[in-house]
C-alpha cells in the first residue's frame, strides 16, 4: 500500500504541473513544459530588441474592413522582457494552460492607410504612429496534442490590459483629427479591450492557434520572419493578408 501510494503522488506530479517560464524542474516531471519553455525561449532569444521591421503591407476583404495597411520602418522594443509567466499541464485531461506576460511594449512606425469600413466610411492617411502597451498578458488554453509532435487544438485566448498610449499623426491627413483620435484611444481603449474579451479573444483564438503550433512544429532558430508570417496568415485566411513588400 506504501509503494502503491508514492507511485501515485509521482504520477500526480508527472501528470499536473504548474511551472514560471524562468526555472522549471529538471527531473522528469514537467517535460512538456519544459519543451514549451525552451521554444519560446529560443524564439526570444533570436530577435533583437529593438526588433525592426523594414516594411510590411496587410491586405482586407471581409465585410467589416476593406482595402490595403502598409507600415514602414517599423521598431518594437520590449520584445526580450516577453515571457510565459504561467504554463499548466494536465497530460491527463490532456490541457494546456498559458499566459504570456509582456511587461511593456512600445511600437513606433510610419504608416499609410487606403481602407473603408463597412463599405462606407474611408479611413485613410499617411503619417507617424507610437503604441505603448503595459501590463499586457495573453491568456491562452486548448487541448494538448502530443502524438506526431506537440500541437494545440481548440485554442482560447483571453487577453488583459493595463494601460495603453496612443500618439497618432496623418489621419485622414488632418493633425486635429488625429490628435482627437489619439486622445479617444487613450481614453476608452484599455476599457473596451477589458471589457469585450470575451469577444475579441473568439477573433484571435484561430490565429493564435495557427501561430502556435507553426512555432511549436519547429525549432526555434528556423523560424523566420517569413515562416513567421506565413503561419499567421494561415489563422487570417481568407480575410486578411500579411506580406513583407521588401526584404530586410
Amino acid at each position: 500500500m506504501k509503494l502503491l501510494t508514492q507511485v501515485l503522488v509521482v504520477l500526480g506530479l508527472y501528470y499536473s504541473t504548474a511551472v514560471g517560464l524562468e526555472s522549471f524542474p529538471a527531473e522528469p516531471f514537467g517535460l512538456i513544459d519544459g519543451q514549451i519553455n525552451s521554444t519560446i525561449n529560443g524564439l526570444l532569444a533570436n530577435l533583437s530588441d529593438p526588433f525592426e521591421i523594414e516594411d510590411l503591407s496587410a491586405t482586407f476583404d471581409s465585410e467589416l474592413l476593406t482595402g490595403s495597411f502598409g507600415i514602414n520602418d517599423l521598431t518594437l522594443l520590449g520584445v526580450k522582457k516577453i515571457a510565459a509567466s504561467k504554463i499548466d499541464v494536465n497530460l491527463l485531461g490532456l490541457a494546456l494552460n498559458m499566459t504570456i506576460s509582456v511587461p511593456k511594449l512600445i511600437l513606433n512606425s510610419k504608416y499609410n492607410a487606403d481602407l473603408a469600413l463597412a463599405d462606407l466610411l474611408p479611413l485613410y492617411g499617411d503619417g507617424r504612429a507610437s503604441v505603448t502597451l503595459e501590463g499586457f498578458d495573453i491568456i491562452v488554453g486548448g487541448k494538448l496534442n502530443i502524438t506526431g509532435g506537440l500541437g494545440l487544438s481548440n485554442v482560447s485566448i483571453l487577453t488583459t490590459l493595463d494601460d495603453a498610449n496612443f500618439d497618432l499623426h496623418g489621419m485622414l491627413n488632418n493633425e486635429e483629427f488625429s490628435l482627437l483620435v489619439s486622445e479617444a484611444l487613450n481614453d476608452n481603449f484599455v476599457d473596451f479591450l477589458n471589457e469585450n474579451e470575451q469577444v475579441i479573444g473568439g477573433y484571435l483564438s484561430a490565429i493564435a492557434q495557427a501561430a502556435i503550433n507553426g512555432i511549436l512544429g519547429k525549432s526555434a532558430a528556423s523560424d523566420t520572419l517569413d515562416e513567421i508570417l506565413e503561419v499567421v496568415n494561415r489563422g487570417l485566411y481568407p480575410h486578411v493578408t500579411i506580406a513583407r513588400t521588401k526584404a530586410l
